[in-house]
């Protein structure tokens, strides 16, 4: 492999006057603009700048195909899979006759890709498909994600300057920029990894950050069981809530699986039903996940540099005719009353995710981002307006030492009309630990709905075989 040759490689040891005379020699461009090619380079990272050389070059000659490599190669950084296929045939174009001796062509012009465009020292980290996330705190401090497990990683970014070249090459499809005025990025990349990163001041110790892989774990019934996110019966009732158009609310820390359950549920929509998604950035995908049906999708992206956030959306989402609102991650207030507008007005089936501990912790936490944010509620009345936008709220909850992430619970939340009672939540499912491990136990089914919730599933197709199947 191309990775191990690389090792091994830098270990080797070259003269200073062996580096200078490779530097003289390496590249020749006259004053008539002519290039010299090579064809015997002494090692990979010779390759590497002789491709970076003759694109400056070549962007002088030929500027029309330098155009057009510009727009795959934009691409393959910001890690669309095509464009990446594509950018290894541009270097290997590129090199042309040039060789490393030890190195077929195609381990030349991938090492090429990698240095230039791609993830460098964490490229092939990034390609194993057991890999979920990669966190970088500083460039020998790495860790990732392995099928829900955290561990050390062993590869080094050597430096600050590689972290920064990555965090830069990376979001160049949304043309955003970290700096020191901006210390702070967001980016969904074109392949649907999340990338978070930060830099001084914001992180004195240096850049950070974090690519958080999508699509490691495809979602089915027999998956969730198999990994014993959930059991059978508590996918069916999930999927029952999808089909009878419950308001949903998905509660749980980062990384415990909110995303993917969202893009599960929707599977069980009726496909007629015209669904509107409002996300902060695109991370959802719901019409590339349904591509294979047609079915009405339309994903809107906020570009608050635009001035349209998700709270000035909403107005157009009304005006689209939706069957079903769903709000990707409730981050602000703004978004939380959005929220509650599209599930009380008639939107049945609406679907948000929220990062707190508890469903209690949620209904309380985001009542208070209204009182907090000057409404004239009480803690109590703002508790129960959130609760009435819910019928049904799930707890996630994910252990990167056990490598777990379950469903703990669902209940009902109750919409309460008595003004002097607290929120109430009925139980419905629960996990159930069994002795000291938490992590070993079951699923019991606790209660059955409410006459009212049973009620609302009723006028939306449910049916005394859905009944009988979740143990009602």
């Amino acid at each position: 492999m191309v990775e191990e040759k690389v090792k091994t490689e830098n270990k080797k040891e070259v003269s200073d006057e062996n580096i200078l005379n490779r530097m003289r020699n390496l590249f020749t461009i006259n004053s008539t603009k002519t290039f010299q090619s090579r064809t015997n380079l002494l090692t990979l990272d010779d390759a590497v700048r002789y491709v970076e050389e003759k694109m400056y070059f070549l962007a002088e000659t030929e500027p029309e195909l330098t155009t057009k490599w510009e727009g795959i190669i934009r691409r393959a950084k910001s890690r669309d899979q095509e464009a990446k296929d594509q950018a290894i045939e541009i270097a290997k174009e590129i090199l042309g006759e040039s060789e490393v001796p030890g190195y077929s062509k195609e381990d030349i012009a991938y090492y090429c890709y990698r240095e230039l465009w791609g993830l460098m020292d964490l490229e092939e980290v990034f390609c194993d498909n057991e890999v979920d996330e990669i966190r970088v705190d500083d460039p020998d401090t790495i860790q990732v994600v392995r099928k829900a497990k955290s561990e050390t990683c062993k590869t080094s970014l050597k430096d600050q300057e590689r972290l920064f070249k990555l965090v830069t090459r990376l979001p160049l499809h949304d043309n955003v920029r970290i700096t020191d005025s901006q210390p702070r990025l967001e980016s969904v990349l074109l392949d649907g990894t999340r990338l978070t990163a930060t830099k001084p001041p914001l992180t004195p110790q240096g850049i950070t950050f974090v690519l958080r892989k999508h699509g490691t774990f495809l979602s089915s019934k027999e998956g969730y069981i198999e990994r014993q996110t959930m059991d059978s019966l508590t996918y069916d009732f999930l999927a029952l809530c999808a089909k009878c158009q419950l308001n949903t609310l998905i509660i749980g820390p980062a990384n415990t699986g909110k995303t993917t359950l969202i893009r599960e549920m929707t599977k069980h929509f009726d496909p007629r039903l015209r669904v509107i998604v409002m996300e902060s950035d695109s991370e959802l995908k719901l019409r590339e996940c349904h591509s294979h049906e047609r079915r009405s999708i339309i994903e809107f992206e906020e570009q608050p540099q635009l001035d349209l956030a998700n709270k000035n959306i909403f107005p157009i989402v009304l005006r689209y005719s939706p069957n079903i609102t769903i709000l990707g991650e409730i981050r602000t207030v703004e978004e939380l009353e959005e929220s509650i507008n599209a599930a009380v007005r008639g939107h049945s089936g609406c679907i948000a995710s929220v990062h707190y501990l508890t469903i209690e912790d949620a209904i309380f936490h985001l009542g208070m981002m209204l009182v907090q944010s000057g409404r004239n509620l009480t803690s109590l009345q703002a508790q129960q307006l959130v609760s009435r936008a819910w019928d049904i709220g799930v707890l996630m909850f994910e252990s990167s030492i056990h490598g777990v992430k379950k469903v703990l619970k669902i209940c009902e939340v109750m919409h309460v009309t008595d003004e002097s009672r607290p929120v109430d939540l009925n139980p419905l499912i629960e996990w159930k630990s069994a002795g000291e491990d938490f992590w070993t136990g079951s699923w019991v089914t606790v209660n059955k709905p409410s006459k009212r919730l049973l009620d609302k599933m009723k006028m939306y197709g449910l049916t005394q075989a859905d009944m009988e199947k979740v143990g009602w």
